[in-house]
C-alpha cells in the first residue's frame, strides 16, 4: 500500500505541484472560433463599410503605428486598442482639414479637442517602441 495524497479543493490545477514529469497540466485551450471577427484581424469593425475611404485610410494608419510600435507581437490588446483610437481620431481630424480645405465652416472647438485628443494619445509613449538615436 502506497501513500495517495488527497486533492485540496481549495487548490486548482496550476497550484498543485507538477506531477513527476516536471510538468505541469496544460491549461484548457478555447476553441478555435472563440474570438471574435475584429479580435482575431478577419474584419476591421464589427459592422460598417471596410471598403470605404475612412476605412482603408483607418487601417493605413493603424498598421503604421504598429509598425513604429515595434509590431504587433510586441503590443498588449491595450495598447492596440489605444492605437486604433488615435487612427480613428487622425482619421476625423483629416475630414475636418479637407473640408477646411474646400473652405467650409467647421467646429474648430470640437476640432481642438480632437486634436487634443490625439495628441494625448500620441504623447503617451506607453504605446509606442523607443525611438533609436541618430
Amino acid at each position: 500500500m502506497g501513500f495517495t495524497p488527497q486533492k485540496d479543493p481549495y487548490m486548482n490545477d496550476h497550484e498543485r505541484a507538477p506531477p513527476r514529469g516536471g510538468r505541469r497540466p496544460r491549461a484548457p485551450s478555447r476553441p478555435a472560433r472563440s474570438r471574435s471577427a475584429v479580435s482575431s484581424g478577419r474584419q476591421l469593425f464589427i459592422a460598417g463599410d471596410p471598403n470605404s475611404a475612412w476605412s482603408r485610410r483607418f487601417h493605413d494608419l493603424v498598421v503604421g503605428h504598429i509598425v513604429d510600435a515595434g509590431g504587433q507581437d510586441l503590443l498588449s490588446d491595450a495598447k492596440l486598442s489605444l492605437i486604433r483610437r488615435a487612427a480613428a481620431l487622425e482619421c476625423q481630424l483629416e475630414l475636418m482639414e479637407a473640408r477646411m480645405s474646400t473652405g467650409e465652416t467647421v467646429d474648430l472647438d470640437k476640432y481642438n479637442r480632437l486634436a487634443g485628443g490625439l495628441r494625448r494619445l500620441l504623447e503617451d509613449d506607453r504605446h509606442r517602441a523607443p525611438r533609436a538615436r541618430r
